[in-house]
């Protein structure tokens, strides 16, 4: 695989170096201006031998969005969050100020990290296996105050399995005040019913059947929202990462509830905001 993986690596960097003047991506406010425009860029690099799936290698793939326009506290806020994000998972020096750090320098630490530990375990007759890091940050919007950021990050440091994360943030592109639940709906408790009716029936699950007989560990066996949700055109996405509220083995456990069935539910600006496939709510 990782023969290959080289080739991916050639084809990403020849792809990155072209000219994505044409990709700028706009998000308008109510008046049709601008607020936030930003183009993808991609960062890829590796160490060590990747062209043999037993050497001692670490491969990072990174794409993140490049603002090129937007107010000095909104594009602020943006590269802070996304820095952090990948700080947490490239960086090993917690004392380290992430936002001084560029993107690239991050990579670099996580390569110099990887060959302090070869150094070590090398002379220790102990072959550390291959390093992977995927890491990627999207912007999407599906109302015109509003933006949301997904974060996504697989991980392999070794041990039995990867890692993969992903987390939703949305806030308010004025004053950058991020979304939770009871900032999006006005009645939690009618949707918290809606939601678990939906689980439910995602899994089979009859009423009364306890969440730990099916195999899922919610607190006190009692159905809970996650506060990692994210809004779309057809409706509201809830993500419970691996391990939340089920074995590693289970996956990852996504949750989406269409607007037909929480529309009325909706906070009065976004219901009149919000860019949705009306379709849906038929």
């Amino acid at each position: 695989m990782c023969r290959y993986f080289f080739i991916l690596i050639l084809l990403s960097f020849i792809f990155s170096c072209t000219d994505n003047k044409n990709n700028q991506q706009p998000i308008s406010d109510e008046d049709n201006s601008p607020y936030l425009v930003f183009t993808y860029d991609s960062l890829n690099k590796n160490w060590g031998n990747c062209t043999n799936e037993e050497g001692q290698c670490i491969t990072i793939q990174i794409k993140y969005p490049k603002i090129t326009e937007a107010n000095e506290e909104l594009k602020y806020y943006l590269e802070a969050k996304i820095k952090l994000f990948f700080g947490e998972f490239l960086v090993m020096n917690e004392e380290v100020n992430y936002s001084e750090l560029t993107i690239e320098q991050m990579a670099d630490s996580a390569i110099q990290n990887y060959r302090n530990i070869i150094a070590v375990t090398n002379q220790t007759l102990h072959t550390e296996p291959p390093w992977d890091y995927q890491l990627s940050v999207q912007i999407d919007t599906v109302a015109q105050a509003y933006v949301t950021l997904t974060l996504t990050a697989y991980t392999f440091t070794g041990g039995a399995h990867g890692n993969h994360i992903l987390k939703h943030f949305s806030f308010h592109h004025n004053t950058l005040a991020e979304l939770t639940i009871y900032d999006v709906f006005t009645h939690s408790d009618s949707l918290l019913i809606i939601a678990e009716e939906e689980f439910r029936n995602m899994h089979d699950m009859k009423a009364g059947v306890a969440y730990a007989d099916a195999g899922f560990d919610f607190p006190e066996d009692k159905f809970i929202l996650t506060d990692n949700f994210a809004l779309y055109k057809e409706g509201v996405s809830f993500y419970y990462n691996s391990y939340e509220i089920a074995p590693y083995s289970v996956g990852p456990i996504e949750l989406f509830i269409p607007y037909s069935k929480v529309y009325n539910l909706l906070i009065n600006d976004l219901k009149t905001n919000i860019i949705i496939n009306t379709d849906k709510l038929k």
